[in-house]
């Protein structure tokens, strides 16, 4: 009995094997053999079209790792790609966040007033939100060339201020011979400025259109090519231009965004174009077209609204060369403003990224003291600088003239007062 089933299982095994071999053979048709020299013909194409991609390309540089893996073979559509965003200007405060909407702050004094009564009010409305900005007892700490304050700084509260932005009307117009009573011990920081009068300047645009309203891609290039050879004059003549190309050098900004605060000529934007910046956004009292197509312009209402609605994007940088010493003083249209100069170094500061540079350029009058010539503009030395510049970190000073370029840095800004 055991002899019989060793032999049933030894012809079962056999059958097995036979039919194993069979269906293998079976198998192996010539379309099969077909597709399998297809299919290599096609990895040793796409491995040789690889190889000859490695040398022409730095996109794959060294030998594969994956071993026996093929190179893909080329795409013949794009791929989609997600490109990170920009990232935006918030509306955003150092004060405790709010989920509130932001309404711009509504004049509530008459406009077509001259009066007293309206200065005061409208100084009560300058005043409204600016916190520490305004506060021009706050002298800092000793720094590289003068005192560097930090100041608590409300953004949603500066942008918001339509006040800040507001240009006279008919009835204002022209503005005063001299600033208000209400006025001048703002004007004066408290006694720390003189106020003289320098004149009596009307070139009125705020609210309308710029002196160049109209800013040609020919015409930028032109001017992008003088300032390669060195030779752009610009609107302060050959040595105040190059003193801004380089000061230019001096900071990061090639392949970044940056924000220019006043300009008539697009030479400050002309001059960064030069030095490799990506985009240039300009903010300007006067409405201005531009068809570069790296300059955008805006005017103050215009940014205020983007800020709002959370669409003005962050900044590398910010430019302002020669403008924002006229803040506020009335003499291209714009309503008398004491703190117009700090309330618009301070709004860039909101718009910029962390660690972001500044390049400014106002005027010093060469005596070495701080001094409103009204309506004329002012001048800086110790004491404005420091209310001015309010956390940034002093970096870089040019050679002294009138207008001396400096380069600074943001820094962050302390908390809300108690």
């Amino acid at each position: 009995m055991r002899s019989e089933t060793q032999a049933f299982l030894l012809g079962f095994a056999l059958m097995l094997v036979i039919a194993t071999l069979y269906f293998t053979q079976a198998s192996s048709s010539p379309s099969q053999h077909k597709l399998e020299e297809e299919i290599a013909r096609s990895l040793t194409q796409s491995s040789a079209l690889g190889s000859a991609k490695n040398k022409t390309s730095n996109i794959h540089n060294g030998p594969n790792k994956m071993a026996g893996v093929p190179l893909a073979p080329k795409l013949t559509k794009p791929l989609q790609v997600n490109m990170k965003k920009e990232p935006l200007a918030k509306p955003t405060t150092t004060a405790a966040p709010t989920t509130a909407p932001l309404v711009p702050r509504l004049r509530t004094c008459l406009q077509n007033d001259t009066s007293e009564a309206y200065y005061r009010c409208r100084r009560a409305a300058l005043l409204d939100g600016c916190s520490e900005i305004c506060d021009t007892t706050i002298m800092g700490e000793p720094s590289i060339f003068f005192n560097y304050a930090r100041k608590h700084v409300d953004c949603n509260a500066l942008w918001m201020n339509e006040e800040i932005d507001a240009a006279l009307t008919d009835k204002q117009w022209p503005p005063p011979k001299y600033p208000p009573g209400v006025f001048i011990m703002d004007y004066r920081q408290h006694g720390a400025i003189p106020v003289r009068k320098a004149g009596h300047y009307q070139q009125r645009y705020a609210g309308g259109e710029a002196s160049n309203n109209m800013w040609t891609q020919t015409a930028v290039e032109k001017l992008v090519e003088q300032a390669r050879k060195g030779a752009l004059k610009g609107s302060y003549g050959l040595v105040n231009t190059n003193e801004v190309r380089l000061g230019l050098q001096q900071m990061d900004i090639k392949g970044k965004r940056v924000l220019v605060i006043g300009s008539e000529q697009p030479w400050v934007e002309a001059c960064a174009l030069e030095a490799g910046v990506r985009e240039v956004w300009t903010l300007e009292y006067g409405h201005i077209i531009s068809t570069h197509p790296q300059i955008k312009t805006m005017t103050p209402n215009d940014a205020r609204e983007m800020y709002r609605k959370g669409t003005l994007p962050l900044f590398d940088a910010v430019l302002t060369y020669s403008s924002v010493e006229h803040s506020g003083l009335g003499r291209y249209g714009d309503a008398l403003n004491p703190w117009g100069d700090m309330q618009a170094i301070a709004r860039a500061w909101c718009v910029t990224k962390p660690g972001g540079e500044m390049l400014l350029g106002v005027m010093e009058c060469g005596d070495g003291h701080d001094i409103i010539e009204y309506n004329l503009h002012r001048c800086y030395h110790k004491n404005a600088y420091t209310h001015l510049t309010a956390n940034w970190k002093q970096q870089y000073r040019g050679r002294s003239h009138e207008t001396t370029v400096m380069i600074f840095r943001k820094a962050p800004a302390p908390a809300a007062p108690a």
